[in-house]
C-alpha cells in the first residue's frame, strides 16, 4: 500500500482594518486584504511565518505567528494604525507568544490573549505577565515604550519540569466565544469591533449575554444576529447554521 505524504506546508487567514493593505509573509507579498479573509497557502513549516501588513496612510503592522502543518491559522484581525502626531506621548507594543492564545496582564491588568497587536502605552516602564498553560512556567517581563515607537514582543514559554497546580478558575469579568458558521463563513462583530472570520478561534469577549453581528458584504450579503450566553472565565463553542433565505447574491 502506498505511504500517506505528511504534510510539511500551513496556511494563514489574514484580515486587516482597514482592509486594501499589502500583505507579505516572509519577505514575499502575498496579495492584499479584503472584506473577506486572504488565504495564504503552502508556507513551509520551519519555524514561525513573518507577516507584515502595509496601507499607504498607516504604520506597518509586524507580527510572527507559528505554523502548524495541515491547518489553517485564522489571525486576529490586524489593525493598522496611522502615524502619531509629533509630540505623541504614547507608544505601542505588539505582544506575541509561542503557543499563542495566552492570557496578558499589563501593569496588573489583563488585556486579553496572544497576539496583541497595538498595544497603547504610555511612555515609560511597564511590567507584562504572560500566564502559561499547564506545564508552562509564566513569562514576566519589563519594557520601556518610547513615545511614538512601536515595539514587537515575543515570548516563547518553556516546559517547567513539573505540572503546575491548576488554581480554581476565577472570573475577571470575561469568557472565550469559538464561532463557526455553515454552510457559508462570516464576519464576526461585538458591536461595531470585528473579531474576525469564521472560524473564530478562542477570542475574549465580556462574560453574560453576547449578541453578535454575522455579516458578509462581498457579493454575498448576510446580516443576521445571534446571541450566545458566556459564563465568567468560560469558553463557548459554537457551530451557527446560516439559512439559505438570509444569504442574498453569490455566496459560497
Amino acid at each position: 500500500p502506498e505511504q500517506a505524504v505528511k504534510k510539511t506546508t500551513g496556511t494563514l487567514r489574514i484580515m486587516t482594518d482597514p482592509p486594501g493593505a499589502e500583505i507579505v509573509v516572509n519577505k514575499v507579498v502575498r496579495g492584499k486584504s479584503a472584506e473577506a479573509p486572504l488565504l495564504v497557502e503552502e508556507l513551509p513549516v520551519d519555524g514561525v511565518a513573518e507577516v507584515v501588513a502595509q496601507l499607504e496612510g498607516y504604520e506597518k503592522a509586524r507580527l510572527e505567528v507559528p505554523l502548524v502543518a495541515g491547518e489553517i491559522i485564522t489571525l486576529p484581525v490586524i489593525k493598522l494604525r496611522k502615524p502619531p502626531p509629533q509630540g505623541a506621548k504614547v507608544g505601542w507594543f505588539d505582544i506575541t507568544s509561542e503557543p499563542s492564545g495566552l492570557k496578558v496582564v499589563l501593569d496588573g491588568r489583563s488585556i486579553g490573549r496572544t497576539p496583541l497587536l497595538q498595544v497603547e502605552v504610555k511612555d515609560g516602564s511597564h511590567s507584562i505577565v504572560v500566564e502559561g498553560p499547564s506545564g508552562y512556567a509564566d513569562v514576566r517581563d519589563s519594557q520601556r515604550a518610547r513615545a511614538g515607537s512601536r515595539m514587537p514582543l515575543n515570548y516563547v514559554l518553556r516546559k517547567e519540569d513539573a505540572p503546575r497546580p491548576q488554581p480554581a478558575a476565577q472570573s475577571d469579568g470575561t469568557g472565550r466565544i469559538v464561532v463557526d458558521t455553515s454552510p457559508f463563513w462570516t464576519n464576526v462583530y461585538l458591536g461595531k469591533k470585528l473579531l474576525g472570520p469564521t472560524p473564530l478561534p478562542p477570542t475574549e469577549v465580556p462574560a453574560g449575554k453576547v449578541t453578535l453581528r454575522l455579516v458578509r458584504k462581498d457579493g454575498c450579503s448576510i446580516d443576521v444576529t445571534r446571541t450566545l450566553e458566556v459564563p465568567p472565565g468560560g469558553l463557548v463553542r459554537k457551530a451557527i447554521p446560516i439559512d439559505v433565505k438570509d444569504a442574498k447574491g453569490s455566496c459560497q
